[in-house]
Parts: structure tokens; C-alpha cells; sequence
């Protein structure tokens, strides 16, 4: 027996950007900044995860640690 499911192309793509920040979230929980003990803000912006960090140094870590 076969089910099939259809889905809209913009339901699709928010679903799959919606897991992807879910991950991204997941690997980022708990980081913190050594230098300034700052916690990570990631934010969905179109295709793209963007790190807003205190420093450049620590948003190239998270960067690192969300990305495959």
C-alpha cells in the first residue's frame, strides 16, 4: 500500500528551513563566549542561519559548530 502526501512548495520549504534552524539551535544551545560569556542569537533570515554574536572569534565557533 502506497500514501502519498502533497505538499505546497512554500509549506516545503518553510518546514525544511524550520528544521534546519531547529538543528542550528540545538548544536548552539549551551555555547558560550569565553572572552564575554555572551550566548549566541541565530536568526532565519530568507535561505540563511545568521550567528549574531559578541565577537567575530566566538560567531566563526558557532558558525563552525551549526554548519555539516
Amino acid at each position: 500500500m502506497d500514501v502519498r502526501f502533497d505538499f505546497d512548495i512554500d509549506d516545503l520549504d518553510s518546514m525544511v528551513k524550520n528544521e534546519a534552524m531547529a538543528v542550528a539551535k540545538e548544536r548552539a544551545r549551551g555555547m558560550r563566549c569565553k572572552r564575554h560569556g555572551q550566548a549566541p542569537d541565530l536568526k532565519l533570515k530568507g535561505a540563511q542561519i545568521v550567528v549574531d554574536a559578541c565577537c567575530q572569534k566566538f560567531a566563526d565557533e558557532v558558525s563552525s559548530a551549526i554548519s555539516d
